[in-house]
Protein backbone atom coordinates (compact mmCIF):
# COMPACT_ATOMS: atom_id res chain seq x y z
CA UNK A 1 0.00 0.00 0.00
CA UNK A 2 1.38 3.38 -1.03
CA UNK A 3 1.20 5.91 1.77
CA UNK A 4 0.07 9.46 0.99
CA UNK A 5 3.12 11.68 0.73
CA UNK A 6 3.36 15.41 0.16
CA UNK A 7 6.30 17.77 -0.01
CA UNK A 8 8.87 17.24 2.72
CA UNK A 9 8.29 20.67 4.21
CA UNK A 10 4.51 20.55 3.82
CA UNK A 11 3.96 20.67 7.59
CA UNK A 12 5.80 23.95 7.74
CA UNK A 13 3.88 25.28 4.74
CA UNK A 14 0.52 24.37 6.32
CA UNK A 15 1.28 27.06 8.89
CA UNK A 16 2.44 29.64 6.35
CA UNK A 17 -0.01 32.55 6.58
CA UNK A 18 -1.95 33.54 3.50
CA UNK A 19 -0.89 36.70 1.74
CA UNK A 20 -3.29 39.35 2.97
CA UNK A 21 -4.44 42.49 1.25
CA UNK A 22 -2.11 44.51 3.44
CA UNK A 23 1.17 43.06 2.22
CA UNK A 24 0.65 42.18 -1.46
CA UNK A 25 1.28 45.65 -2.83
CA UNK A 26 4.99 44.96 -3.20
CA UNK A 27 4.62 41.24 -4.05
CA UNK A 28 3.03 39.89 -7.22
CA UNK A 29 1.15 36.69 -6.38
CA UNK A 30 0.42 34.09 -9.07
CA UNK A 31 -1.74 31.10 -8.17
CA UNK A 32 -1.61 27.79 -10.03
CA UNK A 33 -4.61 25.52 -9.41
CA UNK A 34 -3.55 21.94 -10.09
CA UNK A 35 -0.33 20.12 -9.16
CA UNK A 36 -0.18 17.58 -11.97
CA UNK A 37 2.72 17.44 -14.45
CA UNK A 38 1.52 20.54 -16.33
CA UNK A 39 1.03 22.67 -13.22
CA UNK A 40 4.39 21.68 -11.78
CA UNK A 41 6.17 22.21 -15.10
CA UNK A 42 4.58 25.66 -15.40
CA UNK A 43 5.93 26.60 -11.97
CA UNK A 44 9.37 25.35 -13.01
CA UNK A 45 9.23 27.36 -16.23
CA UNK A 46 8.35 30.52 -14.33
CA UNK A 47 11.16 30.06 -11.82
CA UNK A 48 13.70 29.31 -14.55
CA UNK A 49 12.74 32.57 -16.26
CA UNK A 50 13.17 34.56 -13.05
CA UNK A 51 9.51 35.28 -12.38
CA UNK A 52 9.22 38.35 -10.16
CA UNK A 53 6.75 37.41 -7.47
CA UNK A 54 5.36 34.59 -5.35
CA UNK A 55 4.03 31.40 -6.99
CA UNK A 56 1.44 29.45 -5.04
CA UNK A 57 0.79 25.95 -6.33
CA UNK A 58 -2.41 24.30 -5.02
CA UNK A 59 -2.90 20.52 -5.27
CA UNK A 60 -5.71 18.48 -3.74
CA UNK A 61 -4.35 14.92 -3.95
CA UNK A 62 -2.70 13.38 -0.85
CA UNK A 63 0.46 12.68 -2.84
CA UNK A 64 3.51 14.47 -4.02
CA UNK A 65 3.05 15.50 -7.67
CA UNK A 66 3.64 12.47 -9.91
CA UNK A 67 3.81 11.53 -13.57
CA UNK A 68 0.40 10.15 -14.57
CA UNK A 69 1.82 8.84 -17.84
CA UNK A 70 3.59 6.07 -15.89
CA UNK A 71 0.58 4.88 -13.90
CA UNK A 72 0.04 1.86 -16.16
CA UNK A 73 3.68 0.84 -15.67
CA UNK A 74 3.18 1.19 -11.91
CA UNK A 75 0.05 -0.98 -12.10
CA UNK A 76 1.95 -3.57 -14.16
CA UNK A 77 4.74 -3.67 -11.56
CA UNK A 78 7.36 -2.33 -14.00
CA UNK A 79 8.22 0.78 -11.97
CA UNK A 80 8.03 1.74 -8.31
CA UNK A 81 6.12 4.61 -6.73
CA UNK A 82 9.35 6.53 -6.22
CA UNK A 83 10.05 6.26 -9.97
CA UNK A 84 6.96 8.25 -10.96
CA UNK A 85 7.39 11.13 -8.52
CA UNK A 86 8.09 14.55 -10.02
CA UNK A 87 11.17 16.19 -8.47
CA UNK A 88 10.28 18.64 -5.73
CA UNK A 89 10.58 22.38 -6.23
CA UNK A 90 12.45 23.94 -3.33
CA UNK A 91 10.05 26.07 -1.32
CA UNK A 92 10.90 29.71 -0.66
CA UNK A 93 8.40 31.96 1.10
CA UNK A 94 9.26 34.79 -1.28
CA UNK A 95 9.15 32.80 -4.54
CA UNK A 96 7.34 29.45 -4.34
CA UNK A 97 4.91 27.66 -2.03
CA UNK A 98 3.17 24.33 -2.51
CA UNK A 99 -0.11 23.98 -0.62
CA UNK A 100 -1.72 20.55 -0.45
CA UNK A 101 -5.19 22.03 -0.32
CA UNK A 102 -8.28 22.08 -2.49
CA UNK A 103 -9.48 25.44 -3.82
CA UNK A 104 -13.07 25.57 -2.61
CA UNK A 105 -14.22 28.97 -3.87
CA UNK A 106 -12.99 31.51 -6.38
CA UNK A 107 -13.92 35.19 -6.71
CA UNK A 108 -12.38 36.43 -9.95
CA UNK A 109 -13.69 39.97 -9.45
CA UNK A 110 -11.99 40.39 -6.08
CA UNK A 111 -8.99 38.23 -7.04
CA UNK A 112 -9.40 35.98 -4.02
CA UNK A 113 -9.84 32.28 -3.43
CA UNK A 114 -10.71 30.25 -0.38
CA UNK A 115 -9.09 26.88 0.28
CA UNK A 116 -10.70 23.89 1.98
CA UNK A 117 -9.27 24.97 5.33
CA UNK A 118 -11.18 28.24 5.14
CA UNK A 119 -8.10 30.39 4.44
CA UNK A 120 -8.50 33.26 1.97
CA UNK A 121 -5.69 33.90 -0.50
CA UNK A 122 -5.30 37.03 -2.62
CA UNK A 123 -3.72 36.87 -6.07
CA UNK A 124 -2.89 39.04 -9.03
CA UNK A 125 -3.05 36.29 -11.65
CA UNK A 126 -4.42 32.75 -11.59
CA UNK A 127 -3.72 29.81 -13.90
CA UNK A 128 -5.99 26.78 -14.12
CA UNK A 129 -4.10 23.50 -14.61
CA UNK A 130 -6.92 21.37 -13.22
CA UNK A 131 -6.61 18.54 -15.72
CA UNK A 132 -9.44 16.13 -16.36
CA UNK A 133 -11.43 13.34 -14.79
CA UNK A 134 -12.73 10.01 -16.15
CA UNK A 135 -15.88 10.01 -18.22
CA UNK A 136 -18.01 6.99 -17.36
CA UNK A 137 -21.15 6.06 -19.33
CA UNK A 138 -24.40 5.78 -17.42
CA UNK A 139 -24.96 2.03 -17.48
CA UNK A 140 -27.02 -0.05 -15.11
CA UNK A 141 -24.97 -1.63 -12.29
CA UNK A 142 -22.24 1.01 -12.32
CA UNK A 143 -22.37 1.26 -8.49
CA UNK A 144 -21.64 -2.44 -7.87
CA UNK A 145 -18.53 -3.46 -5.97
CA UNK A 146 -15.84 -4.44 -8.43
CA UNK A 147 -16.33 -1.49 -10.82
CA UNK A 148 -13.30 0.81 -11.22
CA UNK A 149 -11.93 3.67 -13.26
CA UNK A 150 -8.26 4.19 -14.11
CA UNK A 151 -7.06 7.77 -14.07
CA UNK A 152 -5.04 8.74 -10.99
CA UNK A 153 -2.74 7.24 -8.37
CA UNK A 154 -5.62 6.36 -6.09
CA UNK A 155 -7.23 4.38 -8.95
CA UNK A 156 -3.92 2.63 -9.64
CA UNK A 157 -3.55 1.71 -5.99
CA UNK A 158 -7.09 0.29 -5.85
CA UNK A 159 -6.45 -1.74 -8.99
CA UNK A 160 -3.11 -3.02 -7.67
CA UNK A 161 -4.94 -4.41 -4.66
CA UNK A 162 -7.73 -5.77 -6.84
CA UNK A 163 -5.35 -7.44 -9.31
CA UNK A 164 -4.31 -9.95 -6.65
CA UNK A 165 -7.93 -11.15 -6.29
CA UNK A 166 -9.59 -10.83 -9.67
CA UNK A 167 -9.71 -13.84 -11.94
CA UNK A 168 -11.51 -12.29 -14.92
CA UNK A 169 -11.49 -8.57 -15.70
CA UNK A 170 -13.37 -6.70 -18.43
CA UNK A 171 -11.83 -3.41 -19.55
CA UNK A 172 -14.34 -1.12 -21.27
CA UNK A 173 -12.70 1.26 -23.74
CA UNK A 174 -10.01 0.45 -26.29
CA UNK A 175 -8.25 3.79 -26.47
CA UNK A 176 -4.72 4.31 -25.22
CA UNK A 177 -5.72 4.19 -21.54
CA UNK A 178 -7.83 1.05 -22.01
CA UNK A 179 -5.03 -0.76 -23.83
CA UNK A 180 -2.64 0.21 -21.04
CA UNK A 181 -5.06 -0.97 -18.35
CA UNK A 182 -5.68 -4.31 -20.10
CA UNK A 183 -1.96 -5.00 -20.39
CA UNK A 184 -1.28 -3.99 -16.79
CA UNK A 185 -4.07 -6.16 -15.32
CA UNK A 186 -2.40 -9.32 -16.62
CA UNK A 187 0.17 -8.89 -13.85
CA UNK A 188 -1.15 -11.82 -11.76
CA UNK A 189 -2.23 -14.05 -14.65
CA UNK A 190 -5.68 -12.52 -14.68
CA UNK A 191 -7.86 -13.30 -17.69
CA UNK A 192 -8.49 -9.94 -19.39
CA UNK A 193 -11.12 -8.98 -21.97
CA UNK A 194 -11.08 -5.63 -23.78
CA UNK A 195 -14.34 -4.18 -25.13
CA UNK A 196 -14.33 -1.27 -27.58
CA UNK A 197 -17.22 0.35 -29.43
CA UNK A 198 -15.20 1.36 -32.52
CA UNK A 199 -14.10 -0.84 -35.42
CA UNK A 200 -10.46 -0.62 -34.30
CA UNK A 201 -8.41 -0.12 -31.17
CA UNK A 202 -7.02 3.35 -30.43
CA UNK A 203 -9.22 4.73 -33.21
CA UNK A 204 -8.11 8.31 -32.48
CA UNK A 205 -4.47 7.41 -33.19
CA UNK A 206 -4.53 4.39 -35.54
CA UNK A 207 -6.00 3.52 -38.92
CA UNK A 208 -7.77 0.24 -39.70
CA UNK A 209 -4.62 -1.74 -40.58
CA UNK A 210 -2.49 -0.61 -37.64
CA UNK A 211 -5.43 -1.12 -35.29
CA UNK A 212 -5.72 -4.69 -36.57
CA UNK A 213 -2.01 -5.29 -35.93
CA UNK A 214 -2.40 -4.03 -32.36
CA UNK A 215 -5.43 -6.27 -31.88
CA UNK A 216 -3.51 -9.34 -33.04
CA UNK A 217 -0.62 -8.43 -30.74
CA UNK A 218 -2.88 -8.15 -27.69
CA UNK A 219 -4.62 -11.42 -28.59
CA UNK A 220 -1.23 -13.06 -28.93
CA UNK A 221 -0.62 -12.25 -25.27
CA UNK A 222 -3.95 -13.70 -24.23
CA UNK A 223 -6.13 -10.57 -24.12
CA UNK A 224 -9.49 -11.21 -25.80
CA UNK A 225 -10.67 -8.18 -27.81
CA UNK A 226 -14.27 -7.34 -28.76
CA UNK A 227 -14.72 -4.56 -31.34
CA UNK A 228 -17.93 -2.79 -32.37
CA UNK A 229 -19.20 -3.68 -28.91
CA UNK A 230 -20.43 -1.81 -25.87
CA UNK A 231 -21.60 -2.65 -22.37
CA UNK A 232 -25.34 -2.26 -21.78
CA UNK A 233 -25.32 -3.22 -18.10
CA UNK A 234 -23.25 -4.73 -15.32
CA UNK A 235 -24.90 -7.70 -13.63
CA UNK A 236 -24.73 -8.80 -10.01
CA UNK A 237 -26.48 -8.49 -6.65
CA UNK A 238 -23.82 -6.57 -4.70
CA UNK A 239 -20.66 -7.57 -6.52
CA UNK A 240 -19.91 -7.67 -10.25
CA UNK A 241 -20.80 -11.07 -11.68
CA UNK A 242 -21.08 -10.41 -15.42
CA UNK A 243 -21.46 -7.76 -18.11
CA UNK A 244 -24.16 -7.64 -20.76
CA UNK A 245 -23.20 -6.36 -24.22
CA UNK A 246 -25.52 -4.24 -26.33
CA UNK A 247 -26.19 -7.25 -28.56
CA UNK A 248 -27.47 -9.20 -25.54
CA UNK A 249 -24.41 -11.38 -25.06
CA UNK A 250 -23.40 -11.96 -21.42
CA UNK A 251 -19.84 -12.56 -20.22
CA UNK A 252 -18.98 -13.64 -16.68
CA UNK A 253 -16.40 -11.53 -14.81
CA UNK A 254 -15.65 -10.24 -11.32
CA UNK A 255 -14.09 -6.86 -12.19
CA UNK A 256 -14.96 -4.08 -14.65
CA UNK A 257 -12.62 -1.19 -15.45
CA UNK A 258 -13.94 1.83 -17.36
CA UNK A 259 -11.37 3.60 -19.55
CA UNK A 260 -13.93 5.35 -21.73
CA UNK A 261 -12.43 8.80 -22.01
CA UNK A 262 -11.93 11.95 -19.99
CA UNK A 263 -13.68 15.27 -19.44
CA UNK A 264 -11.98 18.52 -18.39
CA UNK A 265 -12.29 19.74 -14.81
CA UNK A 266 -14.11 23.03 -15.39
CA UNK A 267 -16.42 23.32 -12.39
CA UNK A 268 -14.31 25.79 -10.39
CA UNK A 269 -13.80 27.98 -13.46
CA UNK A 270 -17.51 27.98 -14.29
CA UNK A 271 -18.43 28.87 -10.70
CA UNK A 272 -15.97 31.77 -10.86
CA UNK A 273 -17.55 33.26 -13.96
CA UNK A 274 -14.86 32.08 -16.38
CA UNK A 275 -16.15 31.14 -19.84
CA UNK A 276 -16.31 27.39 -20.41
CA UNK A 277 -17.56 25.15 -23.19
CA UNK A 278 -16.28 21.59 -23.24
CA UNK A 279 -13.16 22.99 -21.56
CA UNK A 280 -12.00 26.32 -20.18
CA UNK A 281 -11.99 28.56 -23.26
CA UNK A 282 -8.70 30.34 -23.98
CA UNK A 283 -7.27 32.44 -26.81
CA UNK A 284 -3.81 32.28 -28.41
CA UNK A 285 -2.39 33.96 -25.29
CA UNK A 286 -3.93 31.13 -23.19
CA UNK A 287 -6.05 33.81 -21.52
CA UNK A 288 -9.68 33.31 -20.56
CA UNK A 289 -12.43 35.90 -20.76
CA UNK A 290 -11.02 37.28 -17.50
CA UNK A 291 -7.89 39.30 -18.22
CA UNK A 292 -5.93 37.97 -15.23
CA UNK A 293 -7.09 34.34 -15.49
CA UNK A 294 -5.39 31.74 -17.73
CA UNK A 295 -5.64 27.99 -18.35
CA UNK A 296 -3.27 25.26 -19.58
CA UNK A 297 -3.35 21.49 -20.01
CA UNK A 298 -6.22 19.05 -20.33
CA UNK A 299 -8.76 21.45 -18.82
CA UNK A 300 -8.21 23.89 -21.70
CA UNK A 301 -10.19 24.38 -24.90
CA UNK A 302 -8.30 26.28 -27.60
CA UNK A 303 -9.88 27.08 -30.97
CA UNK A 304 -12.50 24.45 -30.22
CA UNK A 305 -9.90 21.72 -29.59
CA UNK A 306 -9.31 19.66 -26.45
CA UNK A 307 -5.93 17.98 -26.01
CA UNK A 308 -6.12 14.85 -23.88
CA UNK A 309 -2.39 14.15 -23.89
CA UNK A 310 0.52 15.50 -21.90
CA UNK A 311 2.82 17.29 -24.34
CA UNK A 312 0.39 19.98 -25.57
CA UNK A 313 -0.05 20.96 -21.93
CA UNK A 314 3.71 21.16 -21.42
CA UNK A 315 3.98 23.30 -24.54
CA UNK A 316 1.24 25.59 -23.24
CA UNK A 317 3.03 25.82 -19.89
CA UNK A 318 6.25 27.00 -21.54
CA UNK A 319 4.48 29.53 -23.75
CA UNK A 320 2.41 31.01 -20.92
CA UNK A 321 5.46 31.22 -18.63
CA UNK A 322 7.28 33.13 -21.36
CA UNK A 323 4.38 35.55 -21.74
CA UNK A 324 3.99 36.17 -18.01
CA UNK A 325 7.71 36.88 -17.78
CA UNK A 326 7.50 39.57 -20.43
CA UNK A 327 7.77 37.59 -23.66
CA UNK A 328 5.50 37.62 -26.70
CA UNK A 329 5.08 33.89 -27.42
CA UNK A 330 1.66 32.75 -28.60
CA UNK A 331 0.00 29.34 -28.82
CA UNK A 332 -1.39 28.30 -32.20
CA UNK A 333 -2.29 24.70 -31.36
CA UNK A 334 -0.39 21.40 -31.23
CA UNK A 335 0.16 18.61 -33.71
CA UNK A 336 -0.15 15.52 -31.58
CA UNK A 337 2.22 12.58 -31.97
CA UNK A 338 2.22 9.33 -30.02
CA UNK A 339 5.22 7.11 -29.43
CA UNK A 340 4.63 3.99 -27.38
CA UNK A 341 5.46 0.35 -27.06
CA UNK A 342 2.64 -2.08 -26.38
CA UNK A 343 4.35 -5.19 -25.09
CA UNK A 344 7.00 -5.66 -27.83
CA UNK A 345 5.22 -3.63 -30.52
CA UNK A 346 6.58 -0.12 -31.24
CA UNK A 347 3.92 2.31 -32.49
CA UNK A 348 4.42 5.84 -33.81
CA UNK A 349 1.57 8.07 -34.97
CA UNK A 350 1.66 11.76 -35.73
CA UNK A 351 -0.74 14.24 -37.26
CA UNK A 352 -3.98 13.53 -39.04
CA UNK A 353 -4.72 9.97 -37.96
CA UNK A 354 -8.05 8.81 -36.62
CA UNK A 355 -11.76 9.01 -37.23
CA UNK A 356 -12.07 12.79 -37.28
CA UNK A 357 -9.66 13.14 -40.22
CA UNK A 358 -11.09 10.47 -42.52
CA UNK A 359 -12.78 13.02 -44.79
CA UNK A 360 -9.81 15.43 -44.88
CA UNK A 361 -7.22 13.11 -46.46
CA UNK A 362 -7.17 12.76 -50.26
CA UNK A 363 -4.35 10.20 -50.65
CA UNK A 364 -2.54 7.51 -48.66
CA UNK A 365 0.64 5.51 -49.32
CA UNK A 366 1.18 2.14 -47.60
CA UNK A 367 4.19 -0.10 -46.95
CA UNK A 368 4.33 -3.66 -45.59
CA UNK A 369 7.30 -6.03 -45.32
CA UNK A 370 7.88 -9.66 -44.44
CA UNK A 371 8.88 -8.77 -40.88
CA UNK A 372 5.39 -7.45 -40.19
CA UNK A 373 6.39 -3.78 -40.21
CA UNK A 374 3.63 -1.44 -41.36
CA UNK A 375 3.83 2.23 -42.36
CA UNK A 376 1.37 4.60 -43.92
CA UNK A 377 1.50 8.20 -45.12
CA UNK A 378 -1.56 10.44 -45.10
CA UNK A 379 -1.48 13.21 -47.69
CA UNK A 380 -3.56 16.24 -48.61
CA UNK A 381 -2.70 17.99 -51.86
CA UNK A 382 0.67 16.20 -51.85
CA UNK A 383 1.62 17.54 -48.42
CA UNK A 384 2.31 15.14 -45.55
CA UNK A 385 -0.40 15.47 -42.90
CA UNK A 386 0.02 12.25 -40.96
CA UNK A 387 2.10 9.11 -40.46
CA UNK A 388 1.50 5.83 -38.69
CA UNK A 389 4.25 3.24 -38.22
CA UNK A 390 3.93 -0.10 -36.46
CA UNK A 391 7.10 -2.09 -35.91
CA UNK A 392 10.61 -0.91 -36.71
CA UNK A 393 10.84 2.47 -38.44
CA UNK A 394 14.36 3.93 -38.59
CA UNK A 395 13.29 7.31 -39.94
CA UNK A 396 10.41 7.92 -37.53
CA UNK A 397 12.00 11.12 -36.18
CA UNK A 398 12.38 12.57 -39.64
CA UNK A 399 8.85 11.55 -40.60
CA UNK A 400 7.54 13.33 -37.53
CA UNK A 401 9.38 16.49 -38.46
CA UNK A 402 8.05 16.22 -42.02
CA UNK A 403 4.49 16.08 -40.71
CA UNK A 404 5.04 19.02 -38.39
CA UNK A 405 6.30 21.14 -41.28
CA UNK A 406 3.68 19.72 -43.70
CA UNK A 407 6.43 18.80 -46.13
CA UNK A 408 5.58 18.43 -49.81
CA UNK A 409 5.96 14.81 -50.99
CA UNK A 410 7.11 14.21 -54.56
CA UNK A 411 6.24 11.23 -56.81
CA UNK A 412 9.72 9.67 -56.56
CA UNK A 413 9.44 9.74 -52.76
CA UNK A 414 6.08 7.99 -52.96
CA UNK A 415 7.60 5.29 -55.20
CA UNK A 416 10.53 4.77 -52.80
CA UNK A 417 8.19 4.53 -49.82
CA UNK A 418 6.04 1.89 -51.51
CA UNK A 419 9.14 -0.19 -52.40
CA UNK A 420 11.34 0.27 -49.36
CA UNK A 421 9.26 1.92 -46.62
CA UNK A 422 11.58 4.93 -46.69
CA UNK A 423 10.52 8.41 -47.65
CA UNK A 424 14.01 9.90 -47.65
CA UNK A 425 17.13 8.89 -49.53
CA UNK A 426 19.39 8.87 -46.47
CA UNK A 427 18.87 7.72 -42.91
CA UNK A 428 18.07 10.42 -40.35
CA UNK A 429 21.40 11.84 -39.23
CA UNK A 430 22.30 12.33 -35.58
CA UNK A 431 23.06 15.95 -36.33
CA UNK A 432 21.76 18.45 -38.84
CA UNK A 433 24.25 21.05 -40.01
CA UNK A 434 26.05 20.95 -36.67
CA UNK A 435 22.88 21.03 -34.58
CA UNK A 436 21.93 18.08 -32.42
CA UNK A 437 18.52 16.46 -32.83
CA UNK A 438 17.65 17.96 -29.44
CA UNK A 439 18.31 21.41 -30.86
CA UNK A 440 16.09 20.61 -33.83
CA UNK A 441 13.33 19.60 -31.41
CA UNK A 442 13.75 22.84 -29.49
CA UNK A 443 13.47 24.77 -32.75
CA UNK A 444 10.19 23.05 -33.54
CA UNK A 445 8.98 23.79 -30.02
CA UNK A 446 9.77 27.45 -30.46
CA UNK A 447 7.44 27.73 -33.44
CA UNK A 448 4.63 26.31 -31.38
CA UNK A 449 4.54 22.66 -32.43
CA UNK A 450 5.10 19.83 -29.96
CA UNK A 451 5.54 16.09 -30.14
CA UNK A 452 3.28 14.24 -27.71
CA UNK A 453 5.45 11.67 -25.98
CA UNK A 454 2.91 9.53 -24.24
CA UNK A 455 5.37 7.17 -22.58
CA UNK A 456 6.84 3.73 -23.07
CA UNK A 457 4.71 0.76 -22.14
CA UNK A 458 7.21 -1.97 -21.61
Amino acid sequence: MIKPQVYADQERQEHTPAVSSGNVEHLRVLVIVGSGPVGVQFAEELLQRGFKGLIKLFGDEPWRPYNRVQLSSLLAGEVRYSDILIPEIASDSQHFQFLNRRVAQLDTAKCTLQDDKGVTHHFHQLVFATGSKPWVPNVRGIALAGVYVFRDLNDAQNLMARSARTRRTVVVGGGLLGVEAARAMQRNNTEVLLVHQSNRLMNRQLDIESGAILKRTLEGYGIEVFLNSGVRSILGARQVEAVEFRNGRTIDCDTVIFATGIQPNIELARAGGVKVNRGIVVDDQLQTNRQHIFAIGECTEHRGELYGLLAPGLEQAAILAERLCGGTAAYSGSTAATQLKVLDLPIVTVGWIGDEYDNLIDNTVTFHNANGDYRKLFLKRNHLKGVVAVGRCDESDRLQQAVLTEQRIFPWQVSRFRREGRLFAQAWAKTTKGRSTAAVAIGLFAVGVALVLVGLLG
